[in-house]
């Protein structure tokens, strides 16, 4: 009977360091000489630089995704606190590597997440980590693979061992093609670019190695697409895709489904599409989703994304519509596993026509969808809370017919009396007017909605203030509440998704994750789940 890990193989021990939290990772580290070998690759592998903090989950291996360089957990620390910290860790995590140079070679992974801004302001690069550090790295992970930054400007970062690269502008492309580019992401910051100057062959072999593609804009994914349209005898060996079918002026079927010809679909895992019609009597994005349901492909995971300039309910249901109509296409599906829906619901969540019943109607949709997918393990849903926030009648349960705990009984009478006590602008009216559910409740929303980035990103904190936002809120009297109130009302809101999560357990008795607005529920037994917040237990 093996009574210690050091009787194990160190093949295995690497294989259980590797699933262990950051801080369990330190702790071992520092039993023996040994174990601090064993560490060091899993822990050094992945770094995440981020003014927050890494989210505790501890019934799942999240938390061994990245090891996090971050600020404090904290809501009651300062700006000027937490920023001071997290200039402090860039500061030992580079001492440590220029002392210790052996510890860039197991660096394979740099994410930089920019601070989220509530009200819309989007961080430099520069402030989100310190160019020396950006810079040592560069010169000296000879192994890095990865560089990906969110929530910030793109770099373009550029070294010889990087597999995955992210592009701002098309004039840097020349460069990618002496590189081993394995995944490449495109969102693009200026018009311009010199594709129509390279060669037919560099482009062939340069394409026809990459595994991913993923566009964020429907310029550079326009420009991309016809050239290559252009090439003889291309093929597309993707696992994974991201793209944009968005109609707004021109139908971009016959181009989108024509760049989707030259690949082989049944190699396709992931697929990320974002969808938008302006003209809502439109079929074309149903016809789209008839042309990809025709391919086999066998697809793990599947994101939709919706994509409009309107913030009506109508198109928000008509997307549903859509895409609902793509998803009884693949009931019994017997790869996919895991289900991402994001809708773009107005910044003040007000759709014009939010009455219960067509909140009711849009839940019928998906209601009779759902169960379909009976293999689906893992559910996503960014906008979960922002999208109810849409319906006052429904958020406003929350709030006065909500949780009965201790918790939300003593919490939810002072939410009452922050609605009372505050206003918002109303951009369509243009005047300051009473704060209702809708925007308390959504803004908290989207703020968690944050504290998950991607799916190989180890989630970190976000706290809101309860005043910023893309639009001016005010206070009639001094008002005490700030970021120390959010993890308290996060909880509340924890309380209230839960019986959603529930149901949904339900209707996909294989689901073992739900992931709304950045809350993570994890299925511990028949129909029992388990989230992280504090006060879970009701």
């Amino acid at each position: 009977m093996i009574k210690s890990l050091q009787e194990l193989p160190d093949s295995i021990n690497s294989q259980i360091i590797s699933y262990l939290p950051q801080q369990d990772k330190l702790n071992l580290l520092y039993t023996n000489y040994h174990f601090y070998m064993l560490v060091l690759p899993p822990l050094y592998r992945s770094l995440l630089f981020t003014k927050s903090s890494r989210l505790e989950l501890p019934n799942s291996f999240d938390e061994s995704l990245s090891t996090v360089i971050g600020g404090i957990k904290s809501p009651l620390a300062t700006t000027k606190l937490n920023n001071k910290i997290y200039n402090a860790r860039q500061e030992i995590i580079l001492d440590s590597l220029m002392v210790n140079k052996e510890l860039c070679r197991y660096i394979e992974s740099v994410t930089v997440l920019g601070e989220y801004h509530n009200n819309g302001y989007v961080e430099s690069f520069e402030n989100s980590i310190q160019p020396k550090v950006v810079d040592f790295i560069k010169k000296n992970c000879f192994n890095l693979k990865y560089f990906s930054v969110k929530n910030t400007n793109i770099p373009n970062i550029m070294v010889p061992s990087l597999q995955h690269v992210q592009l701002s502008t098309l004039n840097d492309f020349e460069k990618l093609l002496s590189l081993r580019v394995k995944n490449l992401e495109i969102d693009l910051a200026d018009n311009n670019h010199k594709m129509q100057y390279i060669s037919d062959q560099l482009l062939l072999t340069f394409f026809q190695n990459l595994d991913s593609i993923s566009f964020h804009d429907e310029f550079s994914q326009t420009i991309v697409m016809k050239r290559l349209l252009k090439i003889k005898s291309l093929k597309l060996n993707l696992r994974s895709l991201k793209l944009i079918f968005y109609h707004q002026f021109e139908n971009p079927h016959d181009l989108i489904c024509s760049f989707l010809d030259l690949i082989e679909f049944e190699k396709i895992e992931n697929l990320e599409l974002v969808l938008g019609c302006d003209d809502i009597t439109c079929g074309c994005i149903i016809e789209f989703n008839k042309y990809l349901v025709r391919h086999n492909m066998k697809l793990k995971r599947l994101s939709l994304v919706q994509r409009t300039r309107h913030r009506e309910h109508n198109h928000t249901e008509a997307f549903d519509f859509q895409i609902t109509e793509m998803l009884k296409m693949y009931q019994n599906h017997e790869y996919l596993r895991h289900l991402s829906i994001t809708h773009v619901p107005p910044s003040d969540f007000n759709v014009g026509h939010g009455f219960e019943g067509n909140y009711l109607h849009r839940k019928m949709l998906y209601k009779s969808v759902l169960p379909l997918l009976n293999r689906l393990e893992t559910f996503e849903c960014p906008t979960f809370v922002q999208s109810i926030a849409c319906y006052e009648q429904i958020i406003s349960n929350l709030l006065w017919n909500g949780c009965k705990c201790d918790h939300c009984d003593a919490y939810l009478s002072i939410f009452d009396k922050y609605i009372l006590d505050h206003q918002y602008y109303d951009e369509i009216k243009c005047h300051l007017t009473d704060m209702i559910s809708p925007i308390l409740f959504g803004n908290i929303g989207r703020v968690l909605s944050i504290r998950k980035i991607g799916g190989n990103i180890a989630p970190t904190y976000a706290y809101w203030d309860f005043h910023d936002a893309p639009y001016q809120i005010s206070h009639f009297h001094d008002c005490k509440f700030d970021r120390s109130a959010f993890p308290a009302a996060t909880t509340c809101l924890v309380h209230f998704v839960q019986s959603y999560v529930e149901k949904m357990g339900r209707m996909i008795p294989s689901l073992k994750r739900c992931v709304l607005s950045g809350m993570f529920y994890d299925k511990i037994s028949e129909n029992r789940w388990y989230c992280s917040e504090r006060f879970l237990q009701k």
